[in-house]
């Protein structure tokens, strides 16, 4: 999908200039304290607020404009200057996104104008996403090991309430957020019970156990949330009991292009810096772009940044989300991240594994892209049921 159309490309060329000239400058102190850095969070939320990157993420009739295709090309914008950044701002559209696809207009109208007009006071409203346990992480994404999964959030109804109960762990910006989309069972600790909730992280009960201390990415804090009787009102609730799994996985066909999307950004800076280093570093007497084992190695990830691009466009910009396109277009796009941020070390050599060396930071960052929004291993199965499904094949037992 090379041929954008024209309000993407201006996105795009807003987002680039945006995040080279505005955000650029947050990084260093962003990698090296984390979320300790709070003078340099606080001034990324700011920032943020100039061009929508919260808002951007809410429906079109709500003012969004970072939606589909677009979230994929402003995340690709974003994560090569940051990829901590790009997971920053892409948690806060996550987060909204199970609101989004209830299709409950009395959820609209209550959280989006507020999203909307607490990014253009500059005071904007944080969301986050969270369905990861101790116990239960990437088998919560997985049909087959979603029913084996050690659930232990619990929400028991009483009245017009919900009691929450439990631990959720690596929940983004679970420690900033004013609201968060918590996916927990009703009564039975069962996949089949499992529901969204909208929790206020003002609600009395609630806390942060702790915030993580992270290989890379370190700009997109991680949380551990703690529910301690945490009383939520019935008109909380995101669908009807026991609509969690679907809600889920539907959340994760349109979020996953976004991660293919973050570690394409990340293969590409690496890419740029290391053909950079190769046209002016020499070596044996000539440059070592000179070199045809070098130039096979940047042809290569040239190309596959082209393949790859060509399929996270085309997972985001599908309608209705494909879980098929979009498993294989975070597993492509993660993939990309860490071989070219490998090869990257590789040809700076020694130097490239020094920390002053731009593609040391983009190598610890590349990491998680194969992890977060279901491991790849368990994407490639998401992507095999599909395929499985569409040639209408018959399971053992089933």
């Amino acid at each position: 999908m090379e041929d954008l159309p024209d309000t993407i490309v201006a996105l795009r060329d807003t987002v680039r200039q945006f995040a080279r000239n505005r955000l650029a400058p947050l990084v260093p102190e962003l990698d090296a304290e984390g979320h300790n850095a709070t003078d340099a969070v606080n001034e990324l939320i700011k920032r943020g607020c100039e061009i929508g990157l919260f808002s951007g993420f809410l429906p079109r009739k709500y003012g969004g404009t970072i939606t589909g295709l677009a979230a994929a090309v402003a995340m690709e914008e974003l994560a090569a200057v940051d990829s901590g950044i790009a997971t920053f701002f892409g948690s806060v559209g996550l987060g909204l996104t199970p609101i989004a696809l209830s299709g409950d207009r009395r959820l609209f109208e209550r959280y989006f104008p507020e999203v909307a007009e607490g990014e253009h006071q500059g005071k904007p409203v944080l969301w986050a996403f969270s369905i990861t346990e101790p116990e239960a992480g990437s088998d919560v994404e997985d049909t087959e090991g979603s029913r084996v999964a050690r659930l232990g959030t619990i929400a028991v109804r009483e009245g017009d309430e919900y009691v929450l109960n439990g631990r959720k762990v690596f929940c983004s910006l679970g420690n900033l957020a004013k609201y968060i989309s918590v996916f927990a069972c009703v009564g039975e600790r069962s996949i089949d019970t499992w529901t969204c909730f909208v929790v206020p992280t003002s609600t009395p009960g609630f806390s942060i156990g702790r915030v993580e201390r992270k290989l890379g990415q370190r700009a997109c804090p991680a949380a551990e949330l703690v529910f301690d009787n945490v009383r939520i009102p019935v008109e909380n609730r995101v669908g009807e009991e026991g609509q969690g799994w679907d809600l889920n996985r539907q959340t994760l066909a349109v979020s996953r292009p976004t991660v293919g999307a973050i570690g394409l950004g990340i293969a590409r800076a690496a890419y740029d810096h290391a053909l950079a280093y190769a046209m002016t570093r020499h070596q044996g007497g000539k440059k070592i772009v000179e070199h045809q084992l070098t130039q096979y190695k940047l042809a290569r990830i040239a190309m596959q940044i082209e393949m790859v691009r060509d399929l996270v466009h085309r997972a985001s910009a599908h309608r209705p989300a494909s879980l098929k396109l979009s498993s294989m277009a975070k597993v492509a796009g993660s993939d990309l991240a860490v071989a070219a941020t490998s090869e990257a070390i590789q040809i700076y050599g020694g130097y490239g594994y020094m920390q002053d060396a731009p593609v040391e930071k983009l190598y610890r960052d590349a990491k998680i892209t194969q992890i977060y929004e279901g491991t790849n291993e368990m994407n490639l199965l998401a992507a095999m049921e599909a395929i499985l499904d569409e040639r209408n094949f018959r399971r053992t037992g089933s």
